[in-house]
């Protein structure tokens, strides 16, 4: 679950205007809120599946694996992979608006920013690559092995963790050690799926209204400023691609899902950037550049 599938999940569970259509016709919430999940999942995730689906092709190159693995992949673990984030992220959504609806809306967001910068700090603390470069490099050559044992044991449990054991297991040549991970990922994708249909059976319409009352407890009147003034100022670019790029800005800053997903992802660039700062130098040089990679990307 990121913060993504949270912000995308309610401009189109909440915010579309076809949601409004479809509650006034005589189809249950459910089914409403199953289109417009299907919708957002394959919407939002079309370009990451696109890049990972290009880049498992090169994977499957360089480990002289069959063609057929990446069709293999993409339906019976990338797919699955994320839709248990799509369906977390629906879930704790509903359940947000619900607690905003009593405890107010800046409380919940305030809480919801300090949980996720404790996260991160544990995380990282957790999961420190240079320590576990450090202890793995007592065993040199004879590293594949120890980088899996010397993990924190916690992470077993994600399902980033079984997608990158399968592939481990395939590009190994033992396809079969794979598979229970899979089973997994089919198995949890399904629990979450069915746990995001039943949580919006309850919970959905009741949010959906709550989320009209939110916004405008929320909204509070203000001096409209006339955006076509900015089409008045002068630019340095010809008319047609002025006019494109002030109409694409004054666009972009209306949607809030917008530039708060900006806002998320400049903040995460931000701490890798902090944490690339943060690494010593001479003990970065001390290792080849698959370890410096394995470090940074860590």
């Amino acid at each position: 679950m990121n913060a993504g599938n949270i912000i995308v999940s309610f401009s189109t569970l909440y915010k579309s205007k076809e949601v409004y259509y479809l509650i006034a016709k005589p189809i249950s919430f459910t089914k409403i809120f199953l289109i417009k999940f299907l919708d957002n999942f394959f919407y939002s995730s079309t370009t990451m599946l696109l890049m990972i689906s290009a880049v498992m092709l090169g994977y499957s190159t360089y480990f002289k694996i069959d063609f057929f693995f990446v069709i293999f992949f993409f339906f019976l673990m990338l797919l699955p992979f994320m839709l248990i984030a799509a369906s977390l992220g629906v879930i704790f959504l509903m359940f947000m608006i619900r607690i905003s609806y009593k405890i107010g809306l800046k409380k919940v967001i305030a809480g919801l920013i300090m949980l996720y910068l404790i996260g991160l700090l544990l995380f990282f603390k957790s999961s420190n690559p240079i320590s576990i470069v450090e202890q793995v490099m007592v065993f040199y050559p004879n590293i594949n092995g120890y980088f899996g044992s010397l993990d924190n044991p916690m992470l077993k449990f994600l399902p980033n963790f079984w997608i990158a054991d399968s592939l481990y297991w395939f590009s190994a040549g033992k396809s079969m050690n794979a598979l229970p991970y899979i089973g997994l990922l089919l198995g949890t994708s399904l629990m979450f799926l069915i746990a995001a249909l039943f949580t919006a059976k309850k919970l959905y319409y009741k949010t959906w209204l709550e989320s009209f009352e939110l916004k405008i407890k929320n909204t509070r009147p203000k001096e409209r400023i006339n955006s076509k003034q900015i089409f008045n100022n002068k630019s340095f670019f010809t008319q047609q691609i002025d006019v494109l790029l002030k109409k694409e800005f004054l666009q972009f800053f209306r949607e809030p899902g917008q530039w708060i997903h900006l806002s998320v992802i400049i903040f995460l660039i931000a701490i890798f950037i902090v944490s690339l700062g943060g690494i010593d130098e001479g003990l970065l040089n001390a290792y080849n550049y698959s370890l410096r990679a394995i470090i940074y990307v860590v």
